[in-house]
């Protein structure tokens, strides 16, 4: 299969998905909030802590450009990274396309963090292709980022880390 075909293909797969998708980053859908109290560990207060984590790098104000990496329901990054599979290349090229003190934001899936989720993340998300291994622990996501960006500020919120950084 060539490599546009792929490319193709896995667009089809996401627009089939995105709505069920969409429901669950928004906590609207029953789907998406079983999904989001069960596997992710995120009700109540700690989805409002999620949601306020990959926000945290756009101000209230922002009326810029954004870049978003990977596409879907952010403009921004939010829970896209731990999809590539060099995910390193990844970080790289985001780099490269920044401006010179502009803003990288946006959350990912951390490993180590919750039993629950690592064991949905292996189980149904790897190998349903949502997920690529390896994954970042808390301490090697910001360890790479540090060795990247001038500013890095990194949180977390059950096996999510969120994360601004100016380049």
């Amino acid at each position: 299969m060539e490599r546009r075909e792929i490319v193709h293909n896995a667009y089809a797969v996401v627009g089939q998905l995105s709505k069920g998708y969409d429901g669950m980053m928004k906590n609207e859908s029953l789907l998406g909030r079983l999904a989001n109290r069960f596997f992710w560990q995120l009700r109540g207060p700690r989805y409002e802590s999620f949601v306020r984590q990959a926000f945290q790098g756009l101000p209230e104000d922002f009326s810029g450009t954004l870049l978003e990496v990977p596409v879907g329901t952010g403009v921004l990054s939010l829970n896209g990274l731990h999809a590539f599979p060099n995910k390193m290349a990844a970080f790289c090229e985001t780099h490269r396309v920044l401006k010179k003190g502009g803003t990288f934001t946006g959350c990912c899936y951390i490993k180590g963090q919750n039993r629950v989720t690592d064991l949905f993340v292996r189980a149904f998300c790897v190998p349903m292709g949502f997920f690529t291994p390896p994954f970042d622990t808390a301490e090697s996501l910001e360890e790479r980022l540090r060795s990247m960006y001038r500013e890095v500020m990194v949180t977390r919120t059950g096996a999510f880390a969120g994360f601004v950084c100016r380049k």
